[in-house]
């Protein structure tokens, strides 16, 4: 005879990691188990990968600010600058992120800034 899956909740146990009544044999709620499912399928992307973009590409243009302000000057008060975002998908939702930066009056770029985001990884909040 096979063995048919069964989840048990014990109404009087609370959840071990929102407090809540009712925990089931792993010690979670049935609303914990639920969000630790829906989190093994989270974006590739999202708002983590979006802010170390910004983060990357505003660096790039501190960085490059007085180049930028020349160019500016010396092509007609007119510039065209781009920037770049190139994205490459590892296992565990982990995305490579390299920014570049391009500007034609001086003939620079800059394709140097490199890193790794998970968006699953938990942020732990400190400040640097």
């Amino acid at each position: 005879m096979k063995n048919i899956p069964t989840i048990n909740i014990d109404m009087d146990k609370k959840c071990e990691k929102c407090g809540a009544g009712g925990a089931c044999q792993n010690g979670l709620c049935m609303k914990c188990n639920a969000r630790r499912l829906t989190e093994q399928n989270m974006p590739i992307v999202g708002e983590r990968t979006l802010a170390e973009i910004v983060k990357q590409v505003s660096g790039l243009f501190e960085l490059y600010e007085p180049a930028i302000d020349r160019a500016i000057k010396k092509n007609g008060n007119q510039l065209d600058v781009s920037f770049t975002a190139k994205l490459q998908s590892y296992a565990n939702n982990q995305v490579v992120i390299q920014t570049g930066i391009s500007f034609t009056a001086e003939k620079i770029k800059d394709f140097s800034e490199k890193s790794m985001i998970s968006e699953s990884q938990k942020n732990l909040d400190f400040e640097a």
